[in-house]
This record gives structure tokens, sequence and C-alpha cells, in this order.
């Protein structure tokens, strides 16, 4: 079964959170009016999953996977994925540790997040 990227976003309801900016290009030698586009994904290519707020169930993790395997994409998880504190995936330090390890990650080409929400501005002043 052959699934384009469309049908790939449109069945998990995911979006891209952010993808590899190329190293040549730096905040300040951008305009306002630049446009800047995603290197697109080849096969074999690192899709980072990640929760920065609400929780998710390790069924929804495992369909996910199941998808991007099927899209022959490799995929990492955030290490505090599955965390639990209240109604959201840990603490927020936790949440934001997982997006930095997914922007350093050189390996990874893509950042999913699985389940977003109102956790998400409890990390805004830790990222960089």
């Amino acid at each position: 079964m052959h699934i384009n990227r469309r049908q790939f976003l449109t069945t998990l309801g995911l979006t891209t959170m952010a993808t590899q900016i190329p190293p040549a290009i730096t905040q300040n030698q951008l305009s306002p009016h630049t446009t800047i586009k995603p290197l697109c994904l080849k096969t074999g290519d690192t899709i980072g999953l990640i929760s920065p707020a609400g929780i998710i169930e390790t069924k929804d993790i495992e369909d996910a996977k199941q998808t991007l395997t099927k899209l022959r994409l490799k995929i990492k998880t955030g290490a505090h994925i599955l965390d639990h504190n209240g109604y959201l995936v840990g603490t927020y330090i936790n949440r934001a540790k997982d997006i930095h390890a997914m922007f350093v990650d050189k390996s990874v080409k893509a950042i999913i997040a699985m389940h977003g929400g109102w956790g998400c501005n409890q990390i805004l002043p830790l990222l960089n």
C-alpha cells in the first residue's frame, strides 16, 4: 500500500513542528520577507516524535511508527514522551529537554508533535 505525505498527515492529524534549517543560513541573514522551505524528507530519514504538552497513549506512538515505517522513515521518540504529570506529559523541564534533544540530534530531519495544547506555553521560556 502506497501512502503519500498528504494521506499521512490527514490520517494521523499531525503537523510537522520543525525541520532542519540549512546551517549556511543564520537568523541575522534573513529578511522578514524571506521564505525558508524545509528540505524534503528522503527514504531512511529520521523523524523525531515528541509531545510538548498533552498526554499520549502508547497506541498513538505505535500507530505513528507503523505509518512512518510504511513511508520508509526511521523514528526516534523523545525520552519523556510517555511521562505523566497531571494532564501533561511530564514536567515542563523534561518536555523542553525532549525538544532540545531533537534539534541537537543531527540525524533527526523533522520533528512531529504528537499532542500539543496549553502545556506548550509553559515551555516557551525554556526553549533556545
